[in-house]
């Protein structure tokens, strides 16, 4: 986004959508602290370089929106205008979105 300070407020806003938005980061010492052993961890990534509704980037930013203006949190119009810019800056070839799922895979 080139709104940084917009997209900043969105992201933090929606931090409140899971019960721990950093898990990954702690998983790890919590499952070996309840007994289980890490055999391994891996990353599955999630990149869109271009605007499509059927990219998961697109679905995704529906569902922020959806539920931050159900929280109350950010304004719909402010929304809009996210997604609009997200649109324009893939016409420009300048989408880019990332996001990265953490697998543990362990027993006990």
């Amino acid at each position: 986004s080139r709104d940084t300070a917009r997209m900043d407020r969105i992201m933090k806003a929606f931090e409140s959508h899971c019960a721990d938005s950093r898990l990954p980061q702690t998983f790890g010492a919590k499952l070996t602290a309840s007994g289980f052993q890490i055999d391994r961890v891996s990353a599955f990534p999630i990149v869109n370089t271009d605007w499509s509704t059927e990219n998961y980037s697109s679905m995704m930013m529906e569902f922020v929106k959806s539920y931050l203006v159900g929280t109350g949190t950010v304004p719909s119009d402010e929304l809009d205008d996210w997604i609009s810019e997200q649109k324009m800056l893939a016409a420009n070839g300048e989408y880019f979105f990332m996001t990265t799922r953490v697998v543990f895979e362990t027993r006990k």
